[in-house]
């Protein structure tokens, strides 16, 4: 901002990748030196992103469910730097995950940086400097933005004959409306979609619902109770009833779409709305296909020409990790490349992207839309190497991620069945009381017998 100024560094958004940026950056030898300047805009009243509840009407800030749990056990998901506290159920539900976010600012000292309901309605760069402007219509100016909006609050709706006139009637729903499954009762539901929302929902629905269809691409038909597992939908028909890609047809009440969400920037004008090119030389803009940011080196810095690739950092973009440890170490390289202004080697960074296209492209094909879906989702050996990559730059391998914590995220689906059976039992409490007391050790030994239990009965309705 000129010289013998603070440098002033802007968060969009009070999520968990919001505060893990203001917990690193605050303890940098930068801010410690009043060299820079941090400022979080919330748009909410209260800090947690996706994990803060919202009413589901209109434009729901948050997809939350009532009976929503992690899908990790929590030691796998917490910050490196702030565990739950000691008997935290292993996969705890919202409104715990909510608390533990409310403590992680609170022990960091965090929330003097926040400003509250404070949306940023546009943010654009003119040739020295951010301008932020606020939805109260005050703009201020910043070197440095943080962009951690979060990325589950705007439906994405599949491009399937007939789906409109369903959302018209009010027959269709996404998943981002759902709380719980009372409205379903003894109705036929479709429930399209096989992410962790998808699976719950259809489980939960099943509960209270005559008969759900649950529709995954290419699956082969198969009933289980009066789940009735199908393939995709390829036509919502006239007569209320829906075409599966098998032809067969079968009457619905209601479809439930969990088909995921789209990735909106509508503060950042100079990020262009744009199907992912065939990549064959640098583009001049940054481009969101609204399943990818591209091209982002590591990604986080957005390679293009319309301003400072280090000025502006894109946190969260990755999908089915670790989150809040992932966040923690994206914070940390940030603030190295923050702190040392053109260190981003662009032609060393431009053909690591241009490798990682050419590998999405041997996996999966020429479609650009494909390459896309796939470029924010890694590999499960590849989060915690991206982890150890940034944190090496960072110079903070201290905060590698353990083996353990690579063990036990392999085997959360298997550990989340044995920990669903123990709740079934009403023996779940008693396997977590004091666990933590002694230290992260105490968790690490009881996910570790846990597994060795459940892998050793027979009968898991025993565990």
């Amino acid at each position: 901002m000129g010289s013998g100024k603070a440098t002033r560094i802007c968060i969009i958004g009070g999520g968990a990748a919001g505060l893990a940026a203001l917990k690193i950056f605050q303890e940098t030898v930068e801010h410690q030196a009043g060299l820079w300047e941090l400022v979080a805009f919330e748009a909410c009243n209260e800090l947690g992103g996706v994990w803060s509840p919202s009413v589901p009407v209109g434009n729901p800030a948050s997809p939350l469910y009532d009976a929503l749990t992690t899908n990790l056990p929590h030691p796998v998901m917490a910050f490196s730097s702030f565990w739950f506290e000691p008997s935290t159920p292993l996969f705890p539900s919202a409104h715990l995950v909510l608390r533990y976010l409310q403590r992680y600012a609170d022990h960091f000292n965090l929330n003097k940086y926040i400003r509250y309901n404070s949306r940023v309605d546009e943010a654009s760069w003119d040739d020295h400097a951010w301008n932020v402007r606020l939805a109260d219509g005050t703009t201020q100016l910043f070197d440095r933005v943080v962009v951690a909006n979060g990325h589950y609050n705007i439906p994405r709706y599949p491009a399937i004959p007939g789906l409109k006139p369903w959302l018209d009637l009010g027959r269709v729903s996404h998943s981002v409306f759902y709380r719980n499954p009372q409205p379903y009762r003894d109705l036929t539901v479709l429930v399209v979609g096989n992410g962790p929302s998808g699976r719950d929902i259809c489980a939960e629905v099943s509960t209270f619902a005559k008969t759900v269809y649950h529709s995954i691409s290419g699956a082969i038909p198969k009933d289980i109770g009066n789940i009735k597992l199908r393939g995709s939908v390829v036509d919502f028909q006239d007569s209320g009833a829906v075409k599966f890609e098998d032809s067969s047809i079968s009457r619905v009440d209601h479809t439930i779409l969990a088909t995921g969400y789209v990735l909106s920037f509508p503060f950042l004008p100079q990020l262009r709305q744009s199907a992912m090119p065939a990549v064959s030389s640098l583009p001049e803009h940054a481009l969101n296909s609204t399943y990818n940011v591209f091209p982002v080196a590591r990604q986080i810095f957005p390679l293009q020409d319309d301003f400072p690739a280090d000025s502006i950092a894109f946190m969260g973009l990755l999908y089915r990790v670790a989150p809040f440890p992932l966040f923690e170490a994206q914070g940390r390289y940030i603030a190295k490349v923050f702190a040392e202004p053109g260190s981003i080697d662009r032609t060393k960074e431009w053909h690591r992207i241009l490798g990682r296209y050419n590998q999405l492209r041997n996996t999966w094909g020429n479609d650009t839309t494909v390459i896309a879906k796939e470029w924010h989702r890694f590999t499960e050996p590849e989060q915690f190497s991206y982890r150890r990559e940034l944190l090496d730059i960072a110079e903070a391998p201290q905060w590698y991620p353990e083996d353990w914590a690579e063990e036990i995220y392999y085997a959360r689906d298997e550990l989340r069945e044995a920990w669903k059976k123990l709740v079934g039992n009403g023996e779940a409490d008693e396997w977590v009381r004091g666990v933590g007391e002694g230290g992260r050790e105490d968790w690490v030994f009881m996910m570790r017998h846990l597994l060795k239990v459940s892998r050793n009965t027979k009968n898991l309705s025993r565990l």
